[in-house]
């Protein structure tokens, strides 16, 4: 069989979700280690109550998006009776070196218990678990809406995606819980809207954070900001300025960088300076550096609020900041996070 992809915008709503109480998958997942026929019925874990009788969905038009050592991920297509075809994900342990049936039903539960409210949001839709049990294997198969391929924390992102990113997750430490292991393979994107994936390590979670977040701004300290998951996503997608710079191959500490230090600059690469010319030209490099090391410390000592663009309230909703000259990380109380803010050097 040759394989298509196709990709439908409509999604099922609430009533669709709930009856759906066993997928047929009809063609034989690669490699997989299924023994048996083509088209086997794989009942849902833990279907939530309905008052009608369940609907079977089949997925066809499979193929292979990712196959690591514990889980694969493909795409395909799921058709339920009377609804649109959907493009989904399906998350499995068919040909995994070990399976691992009790990680799919601890994630299954921050899908439809924990973060139930968050689907289609900040984390895809899930059309449920199914498991398969052949002798003593228990196969496990995680069906969710599509939702974009994994960003890569190499690439520098528009910063509107950067925005999406940090908002999402803060909304998410405000409402109690943190991802648990949240790296750029676990973030998908599609048409520039970010969704966490692999949720199996979802913990509840007492956020700590403490600042605002500011583009181009100095690095703080994960002590002076308060919350190591949030700061780690920060941190990854470039958003800060470093508390450093590169001088000739050497990183050098802004707090190092100040006038009249032009010599101890010259110090620092010395072993990397072969000539007299070499030495004229690294100690006027040395004077640049300091210059526009001090023009940004000037801009960031005055920066107003009004220069802000980015204001990220309690509900994760982004917004124009106010004209009323109140900084928004004075809005929140000593008890609570402090608003999440990100500002524009425009």
């Amino acid at each position: 069989m040759t394989p298509r992809v196709q990709t439908f915008n409509s999604s099922l709503n609430t009533t669709a979700i709930e009856p759906l109480g066993c997928v047929i998958i009809e063609c034989r997942l690669s490699r997989a280690r299924v023994k048996r026929a083509e088209n086997i019925e794989m009942p849902r874990v833990r279907t939530a109550p309905s008052t009608r009788p369940p609907l079977t969905g089949r997925i066809s038009e499979v193929v292979p998006l990712q196959e690591g050592e514990f889980t694969q991920v493909y795409r395909g297509t799921l058709r339920i009776p009377g609804f649109k075809p959907l493009d989904i994900a399906i998350k499995t342990d068919a040909y995994a070196l070990a399976r691992r049936p009790d990680a799919f039903v601890r994630e299954i539960d921050s899908y439809e218990r924990k973060l139930r409210s968050f689907q289609g949001d900040s984390i895809p839709k899930c059309y449920g678990l199914y498991q398969l049990q052949v002798d003593d294997e228990v196969t496990s198969f995680l069906v969710l809406k599509f939702s974009g391929s994994p960003i890569d924390f190499n690439v520098d992102y528009p910063i509107e995606l950067k925005v999406d990113i940090i908002n999402k997750l803060t909304t998410l430490h405000h409402a109690g819980f943190c991802h648990g292991d949240l790296e750029d393979y676990n973030i998908v994107v599609d048409d520039g809207k970010a969704m966490f994936i692999d949720l199996e390590d979802v913990e509840p979670h007492h956020c700590q954070l403490k600042c605002s977040i500011i583009p181009d701004d100095l690095q703080p300290t994960v002590t002076d900001f308060g919350c190591r998951e949030i700061y780690h996503i920060v941190y990854m997608l470039d958003v800060w300025q470093k508390p450093f710079v590169n001088f000739y191959g050497s990183d050098i500490y802004l707090a190092g960088i100040i006038p009249g230090r032009e010599g101890h600059l010259l110090w620092r690469i010395r072993l990397r300076l072969q000539s007299e010319s070499e030495c004229e030209q690294a100690y006027l490099d040395a004077q640049k550096l300091i210059e526009d090391v001090e023009e940004w410390r000037q801009f960031y000592a005055t920066i107003t609020d009004e220069r802000r663009k980015f204001a990220f309230s309690d509900d994760g909703s982004a917004s124009e900041p106010e004209d009323s000259g109140s900084s928004s990380a004075d809005s929140s109380s000593d008890s609570a996070p402090k608003a999440t803010t990100i500002a524009s050097d425009t």
